[in-house]
């Protein structure tokens, strides 16, 4: 926090801690630290003005030399501005440090008892004698006194600083200029007021988009609180830059147009909130898939948003210079009676003893209308024209940094779609890939069934198919069946087996012969929304996932060739640049592929991602194109033993070509920019977590996709 100028008033920093600490203490620190560290503070500046007074006040002139002009001196009102230390020595003369006092009536007795006077004294020529001198809190004094030749105190004089208030000032609510300390934003508290739409989507092939309003009058609350300071008075609140609104200072989801300064001044002097209120339409879309049913929920309520904010306090003060004389006697008569006199108030009327000073020595100083008959414009002290002592006094004010805290509490609507549910039941499951129809395998090849994609279809009456909201392949296992669809228990032919801690389900083919892989839905699963107790079973399906598994032998021939190969050709040795011309030159299958004869696809081996369906997915926050590239950005994955991500992206929808991966081993990480990617064309994206487990990898289930077209 460096210095404010607001309004051709600078407010400069002050090094203390003491705000919520000590109020003594943090008055003291304001009052006597020096700006920018050897600037005179405000404790000096107004003693130099006291003491110019005192001296026009008693008229004494510039080079006038007396015990009453040396007491001025000792008061810290003459000489060097820097110093407190008088330019002359008077063995009748003495300072009175700068102190504190509990009222403004122990200040003065402190003071009266300098002259010997007598409590009874006191009260007849003291000048704080009311209730409210006896409570005025803690104020600060600074003077001088001198004697008279038989050693009794004559004269005493002092400047006084009370009345302290503190003054908010607001910096610029721009929480990238780092004001913010944070912000925290309680859930929703429900008032009980809420509104339903039901939705039905008949539809097989589109979205239904719906929306609803909530039109509402609402009030917003709003409380501020400066760290300690209930034990303050505040004078006002100043804001630095253009006044602003609570919009940015709450980040909450309702405008909120309270100027900044006045819920501070008013939250804080009168210690009450600030409300203002507005009338809001609250309205909320959803879209609803094809084939389901669903509810448009709305629920209003309060919610409460507190932000810490970094709070810069001024202080403001009163500052009097006043003058007390002992009586005097000679052989026995009263020559002089006791006397006291303020010889100038600033900031009686409006507290703020700057912005006095400001008015009467600034700017209407050659008008003659001071109302404590001061003479701005013939000063005896030539060091304050020198210095431009008024003006600087007037328009420099000290400032301490302290935490201040908002508090809003607001009226906020939340909506969303609840309860959506398939409107007709589960009647077909498919292969996605219609080519797996048949799978030809030779013994001892092996098969991921798990990675076999289904869709689950519902039909209406009128026997259109659409999507079945909420199908997952998951749900359900695979079986071997004979041609009848008789589930198998004798392994000689194919065995399925099922990995436990990864999910992965493995056919391998162990002799030749056939046998079917057909697919059975968990018959505890789906349901309707106007029926949820009534399931689909295996018997209900029209159609289910059968795949027809022919298993061979390798031929023969095959291993014959690999023993010509081992011993040469015929026996003799075959140079490797010049192969026998009848051998046919053929390409062996790829290690994790065997790339049947007829138009099936690519039987996936065992070499394959371990999977673990329990460990945590990762999602995806969004995907933002750039030109040639993309940048992916997820949610950290906080489940313990993760070690990082695997990003995959594609511009085919289904991932079964033209898909690359890329590999982030930091668990911190939380995006990455995809590049050389090819311009207008859709990708998309998936992400998923892994940990490590005996040197391999063990992956989450992939994310929901997500698309975007690249720049």
């Amino acid at each position: 926090m460096g210095d404010y100028i607001i309004g051709g008033v600078t407010y400069y920093k002050v090094d203390t801690n003491q705000f919520s600490k000590s109020q003594v203490d943090f008055y003291r620190d304001m009052l006597t630290s020096r700006r920018d560290g050897w600037l005179p503070s405000p404790k000096q500046k107004w003693t130099k003005i006291a003491g110019a007074i005192l001296r026009q006040k008693n008229g004494h002139k510039d080079g006038d030399r007396n015990p009453f002009v040396d007491a001025i001196a000792y008061m810290g009102g003459d000489g060097y501005i820097l110093t407190d230390e008088p330019n002359i020595h008077n063995d009748r003369c003495i300072e009175i440090p700068f102190k504190e006092a509990g009222s403004l009536q122990q200040m003065e007795k402190d003071l009266l008892s300098c002259l010997n006077y007598s409590e009874s004294v006191i009260g007849l020529c003291g000048l704080f004698k009311d209730s409210e001198s006896l409570n005025s809190g803690p104020v600060f004094y600074r003077g001088g006194m001198g004697w008279e030749a038989d050693g009794k105190a004559y004269f005493v004089v002092a400047v006084l600083f009370s009345d302290f208030k503190v003054t908010p000032i607001l910096p610029d609510a721009d929480p990238a200029k780092g004001n913010f300390v944070e912000t925290t934003v309680s859930d929703v508290t429900s008032e009980g007021g809420e509104l339903n739409s039901q939705l039905i989507n008949r539809a097989a092939d589109r979205t239904l988009d719906a929306s609803q309003t909530i039109g509402k009058d609402s009030v917003v609350t709003i409380r501020t609180e400066v760290t300690g300071s209930k034990e303050y008075s505040i004078s006002e609140t100043l804001t630095v830059g253009a006044e602003y609104g609570f919009t940015g200072a709450f980040k909450g989801s309702v405008e909120v147009s309270v100027g900044a300064s006045q819920v501070f001044h008013k939250s804080l002097t009168e210690g009450q909130d600030t409300s203002k209120t507005f009338h809001t339409d609250n309205t909320i879309s959803a879209g609803l898939p094809p084939f389901t049913g669903g509810m448009l929920k709305q629920v209003y309520g309060t919610q409460q948003v507190e932000t810490t904010y970094n709070c810069p306090v001024a202080l403001t003060y009163r500052v009097r210079v006043l003058q007390y004389r002992a009586g005097y006697k000679k052989n026995g008569q009263n020559l002089l009676d006791a006397q006291s006199y303020v010889r100038a108030d600033f900031g009686k009327d409006n507290g703020d003893a700057r912005k006095d000073l400001y008015n009467r020595a600034v700017i209407n100083k050659n008008n003659n209308v001071d109302p404590d008959g001061i003479h701005w414009n013939n000063m005896p002290e030539t060091i304050l024209s020198m210095n431009n002592l008024y003006e600087e006094t007037a328009t420099e004010v000290p400032m301490a940094s302290t935490p201040a805290t908002f508090i809003a509490t607001l009226k906020t609507t939340s909506g969303e779609l609840k309860g959506i549910a398939p409107l007709y039941p589960l009647k077909y499951v498919r292969l996605e890939n219609k080519a797996l129809n048949e799978l030809e395998m030779k013994t001892g090849d092996t098969y991921r069934v798990d990675l076999i994609e289904l869709e689950g279809l519902a039909e209406n009456e009128q026997r259109l198919k659409g999507p079945y909201y909420g199908f997952d392949k998951s749900f359900g296992k695979w079986i071997l069946t004979d041609k009848n669809h008789k589930e198998l228990t004798d392994e000689s032919v194919a065995t399925l087996t099922k990995n436990d801690r990864t999910g992965a389900v493995t056919l391998k083919a162990v002799s030749d012969g056939t046998v079917y892989l057909e697919y059975l839905i968990d018959e505890h699963r789906y349901s309707t929304y106007t029926n949820g107790s009534l399931y689909t079973t295996n018997k209900n399906l029209k159609e289910f996932p059968s795949i027809e598994v022919k298993i061979t032998s390798p031929p023969v021939a095959a291993e014959k060739d690999a023993d010509q190969n081992e011993a040469g050709n015929n026996g003799q040795e075959q140079s490797a640049s010049t192969p026998d011309q009848n051998q046919q030159n053929t390409t062996s299958p790829a290690v994790d592929q065997v790339q049947s004869e007829n138009t099936t696809p690519p039987v996936v081996l065992e070499k394959t991602d371990n999977v673990d369906k329990k460990l945590k997915k990762t999602s995806l926050s969004k995907l933002k194109a750039g030109k040639k590239s993309i940048t992916i950005t997820w949610k950290k994955n906080d489940e313990k033993g993760i070690k990082g991500y695997e990003i995959q992206y594609s511009t085919n929808k289904k991932f079964n070509e033209d898909s690359k991966k890329v590999t982030i081993n930091k668990i911190k990480t939380t995006s990455k920019t995809i590049k050389k990617l090819e311009p207008k064309k859709t990708y998309y994206v998936r992400i998923r977590s892994f940990k490590k487990s005996g040197g391999e990898k063990i992956y989450s289930k992939w994310s929901k996709a997500k698309s975007i077209k690249v720049k």
